[in-house]
């Protein structure tokens, strides 16, 4: 009985969903990646559109090795290398791990200038959305 519980406490968190939001005034973008799929909301003043494609296998791979290194308990305390968007200076940007826990695991930072730990999974979302296109 004692082995079983040792085991679940030891389970690693498994992301089952990244999110990346980013916003300022008239402008929204929101970028959800699921193991199947992404799905891309862009809202402004010039610009609405709205696409969705199949994401695969190696796409998902490669955002989640991107976390390897990354405890994700300590997401949320990840300090953002610059605080612009307290004065309107940059875009508020949110990065959001949605895990097998309750709770999300979220890191705020300005434009894509995340932590240098969530560096690498920015960069991989960002290449995955531009392949994505307009959705073609």
């Amino acid at each position: 009985m004692l082995t079983l519980l040792e085991v679940r406490c030891q389970a690693p968190n498994t992301v089952k969903q990244v999110e990346y939001t980013t916003l300022t005034r008239g402008y929204q973008k929101h970028i959800t990646i699921s193991p199947d799929s992404i799905a891309v909301t862009v809202e402004g003043r010039e610009e609405n559109k709205s696409y969705k494609r199949a994401l695969s296998k190696e796409e998902w791979r490669t955002l989640m090795d991107c976390l390897k290194k990354v405890k994700l308990s300590e997401v949320p305390e990840l300090k953002s290398p610059t605080m612009k968007r307290t004065y309107d200076g940059a875009r508020h940007s949110t990065l959001t791990l949605i895990t097998n826990e309750t709770t999300p695991l979220t890191h705020s930072f300005d434009n894509e200038d995340a932590n240098e730990k969530l560096l690498p999974l920015m960069k991989a979302i960002q290449k995955i959305e531009e392949k994505s296109g307009s959705g073609n």
